[in-house]
């Protein structure tokens, strides 16, 4: 996910480059949080489709082998919950250190003086 990410990222960049968006047709500030936050979309789209496809499976996985009762429902949403959460905070670590090394890439020599 955080691959098909930067790749969204670098496509997002591809298509300023190509119009011409950039720090000096609009406000800076939007230039640089649409830059910042687009590529954040991408993952927490992913993150949160596959969260809940396997939940979801593998409730159903264990209903249909009678693995657990309906009465142990609550318990492992919990638990299914408190794993999500987290996965979504190591995710989240590795996802700010991805954009601090691709923006710092990208954003090298340009004066941010007017930010």
């Amino acid at each position: 996910m955080l691959l098909l990410g930067t790749i969204g990222q670098i496509l997002i960049i591809i298509f300023f480059n190509i119009y011409g968006i950039n720090e000096s047709t609009m406000d800076p500030k939007a230039f640089y949080g649409i830059m910042m936050l687009s590529p954040l979309v991408i993952v927490l789209a992913a993150i949160i489709g596959i969260s809940g496809n396997q939940s979801a499976t593998m409730m159903v996985r264990s209903l249909a082998l009678h693995e657990i009762k309906r009465e142990d429902i609550g318990k492992i949403l919990l638990k299914e919950f408190l794993v999500s959460l987290l996965i979504a905070l190591i995710l989240v670590l590795i996802n700010i250190l991805r954009l601090i090394i691709v923006y710092s890439i990208q954003f090298e020599g340009l004066n941010h003086s007017s930010i």
